[in-house]
C-alpha cells in the first residue's frame, strides 16, 4: 500500500475526493515589526510589588514587546542604579507597506551633535601661538631700537679729557693720575673720574669716602651732584659713587653702550677751561674702551722692568691706535743698571711719545698711609718736579688741539 492510496482512503471517510486534495508547504514568513519601549521609574528596588499597577493597566502578557538592551537602557535613563525601572510598551504603527517605523514615529527624538571640542581648542592654541609670536617680534624690535640708539654717536664734552692708563697693575698709574690731577690746575675745574674698581684715586687726593645720595648714581643725570672737593683745588667722583648698583651691572651696561661714559659727561655742563682726568683699570677693559673713545689725550703709564714691556706687545696696539697717546716711566731706580738699560730700550720704542720719566721715592707710597701725597705737596722732591713738567707737555698739547681744532 502506497502513501496515495492511504490519502484516498481517508477523505473518502469524510466524503472528499482525492483529486480535491493539494499538498502545501508549512513554512510561513513572520515579520517582526520593531516596537521601542520607554523606560518610568517605579521606585526603590525594595517597594512592594504593584504599586504603580493601576486595574485599567493590561496584563504585561497581552502585548508583545521589544526591550533595548541594558546597556541603552542605562544610558538613556536619568535615574540613578538604585532604582528600580520597569518598560512601558508603546505600540508604535506601522507604515503602510509594512517597513519599520519612521524616524519620527520613535519615542524620542536623539539629541543634537553638538560640535567638536578639538576645532575650538586648536584655534585657541593658534591664537596663543600667534600672540607669542608678534610679542617677540615687538620685544626684538625694542631692543633693536635701543641697541642702535645707544650706538649713535654722542656729542663729546667741550672740556679737555685725558684718559690715564696702564698695560699692567702695580706700576703707579693712580698715584700719577692724582698728581697730574693738581699739576693741571687752570681756569677751569680739574675733574678727577675713578672709573677702577679699586676705588683708590679718592685717598690719593683727600677727598675721603662719604657714602653718596642713595639712588643718585642709578639716575645717571646727577653725577656733577657726586662730586667731593679734593687736594689742590681739584673735584673727585668715586668709583663707588657711579657704581651703586654694584660693579657686575655698571660692566654690563658699559658693555651694551658703547658710548655710556661720553653721555655722562655730556651731562654734567662741562666748560672748555674744564679738565677730567680718568683714572681707569689696568689692562684691557670696557672701562678703556669707553675711556679711549671720549679721551682728547691718553697717558700710558709703564716702569722699566720685563713685565711692562712684555705686557705692551699684548695691549700697545690698542694705544698707538689713539691719536694722540703719550707714555710716561714710573718708579725710575737710577742706582740700578737693569733699570738703566730699560729705560733705554723703552726710549726706543716710545721716541717723542715719552714725555715723562718720574723717580722712585718711597715717600711716596709712605705718604699715603698718612694722608699726604708727596707728589702734590714736595715741591723739593724730584718726582714733583717731573709731574710738573708732564703737566705743562699735556697743556700744551692741548692748547695746540684747541687751537687747530681738534679733538679725539
Amino acid at each position: 500500500m502506497n502513501i496515495a492510496s492511504d490519502i484516498s482512503n481517508l477523505l473518502g471517510r469524510f466524503g472528499a475526493n482525492a483529486n480535491g486534495y493539494l499538498e502545501v508547504e508549512n513554512t510561513i514568513e513572520y515579520k517582526e515589526l520593531p516596537k521601542t519601549a520607554v523606560v518610568i521609574p517605579v521606585g526603590p528596588v525594595n517597594s512592594p510589588a504593584g504599586v504603580n499597577e493601576t486595574e485599567d493597566s493590561p496584563p504585561a502578557a497581552e502585548k508583545e514587546t521589544v526591550s533595548a538592551p541594558p546597556s541603552v537602557a542605562a544610558a538613556n535613563s536619568p535615574h540613578s542604579a538604585g532604582e528600580r525601572v520597569e518598560p512601558v510598551i508603546v505600540d508604535l504603527p506601522a507604515d503602510t507597506d509594512g517597513a519599520a517605523p519612521s524616524a519620527t514615529a520613535t519615542a524620542t527624538a536623539p539629541d543634537p551633535v553638538p560640535p567638536p571640542v578639538f576645532s575650538s581648542s586648536l584655534r585657541s592654541l593658534l591664537a596663543e601661538v600667534a600672540l607669542k609670536r608678534e610679542s617677540q617680534a615687538r620685544a626684538q624690535n625694542e631692543e633693536t631700537a635701543l641697541h642702535t640708539s645707544l650706538n649713535v654717536a654722542q656729542p663729546l664734552t667741550p672740556a679737555q679729557v685725558i684718559a690715564i692708563v696702564s698695560p699692567k697693575g702695580g706700576v703707579g698709574k693712580t698715584t700719577i693720575c692724582a698728581a697730574l690731577a693738581g699739576a693741571l690746575h687752570g681756569k677751569g675745574r680739574v675733574i678727577a673720574i675713578d672709573l677702577d674698581p679699586q676705588n683708590a684715586l679718592q685717598y690719593h687726593l683727600g677727598a675721603g669716602s662719604d657714602a653718596a645720595p642713595a639712588g643718585a648714581a642709578l639716575t645717571e643725570e646727577r653725577w656733577s651732584s657726586l662730586l667731593r672737593s679734593g687736594a689742590a683745588g681739584t673735584c673727585v667722583l668715586s668709583y663707588e659713587a657711579i657704581s651703586e648698583e654694584g660693579p657686575r651691572a655698571l660692566e654690563q651696561r658699559i658693555q651694551k653702550d658703547r658710548h655710556w661714559l661720553s653721555r655722562q659727561l655730556g651731562r654734567m655742563n662741562l666748560g672748555a677751561d674744564d679738565v677730567v682726568i680718568l683714572d681707569t683699570p689696568a689692562g684691557r677693559t670696557p672701562y678703556l674702551e669707553q675711556a679711549l673713545d671720549v679721551a682728547d689725550q691718553v697717558v700710558v703709564v709703564v716702569t722699566p722692568d720685563a713685565a711692562s714691556f712684555l705686557a705692551l706687545d699684548h695691549i700697545g696696539d690698542l694705544f698707538d691706535q689713539h691719536g694722540d697717546c703719550s707714555y710716561v716711566v714710573n718708579q725710575f731706580d737710577a742706582s740700578r743698571t737693569f733699570c738703566q738699560d730699560m729705560l733705554e730700550v723703552l726710549k726706543r720704542r716710545f721716541g717723542s711719545k715719552l714725555i715723562g720719566v718720574v723717580p722712585l721715592d718711597h715717600a711716596i707710597s709712605e705718604g699715603l698711609a698718612y694722608g699726604v701725597n708727596t707728589l702734590m705737596e714736595n715741591r723739593k722732591s724730584p718726582a714733583w718736579h717731573e709731574i710738573q713738567a708732564i703737566g705743562d707737555v699735556l697743556k700744551s698739547e692741548s692748547e695746540s688741539h684747541a687751537l687747530a681744532g681738534i679733538r679725539a
